[in-house]
């Protein structure tokens, strides 16, 4: 009874804390060619970042124009002929390296 009571209190102190780090989504991918210092950052494999685009329906790598890994894990993409707001990349780390005609706005 006295380590339930122990971790309940516990559980009440934990649940303060955040749940993840926070970390600025980046840019994986460009033009169809992953960005190696980015996957490394990550932690991520391009043999993952290859599992993931094909579990989002990703069937030809020369289609894609960029690929943003979210904060959470999740993956922004855009296909050719497809434009992202500018505006919606202020916080992405590798910004820089997205061409200008990718951009809109």
């Amino acid at each position: 009874m006295l380590l339930e009571w122990c971790w309940g209190r516990s559980g009440g102190a934990l649940r303060q804390f955040p749940t993840h780090v926070h970390r600025r989504p980046v840019v994986v991918m460009v033009g169809g060619q992953a960005v190696p210092s980015a996957l490394r950052r990550r932690r991520l494999s391009e043999q993952d970042l290859l599992n993931r685009l094909r579990i989002n329906g990703v069937l030809d790598l020369r289609k894609l124009e960029l690929v943003i890994l979210e904060n959470r894990g999740s993956l922004t993409i855009v296909r050719q002929c497809f434009t992202i707001d500018a505006s919606l990349l202020a916080d992405v780390e590798g910004r820089e390296a997205i061409p200008e005609h990718l951009l809109a706005g």
